[in-house]
């Protein structure tokens, strides 16, 4: 475990519907101070991931 990070998630999923995950399981930690690059395909589950790291899901983007 690092101690003091800056962001964890721990087996995170994401879902727009109930059908089908766009994000299943996620688990990394980001220590304070580190830089992220978000990198993939389109429909890959960027800004889904974006939306979950700046807390615009679940304030206001609902999802399951």
């Amino acid at each position: 475990m690092i101690m003091n990070p800056g962001i964890v998630f721990s087996r995170v999923s994401f879902s727009y519907t109930k059908n089908q995950p766009v994000l299943k399981n996620l688990n990394f930690q980001i220590k304070r101070g580190d830089f992220l690059t978000i990198t993939g395909r389109n429909g890959s589950g960027k800004s889904t991931l974006t939306y979950l790291l700046n807390g615009l899901i679940p304030h206001q983007i609902k999802g399951y």
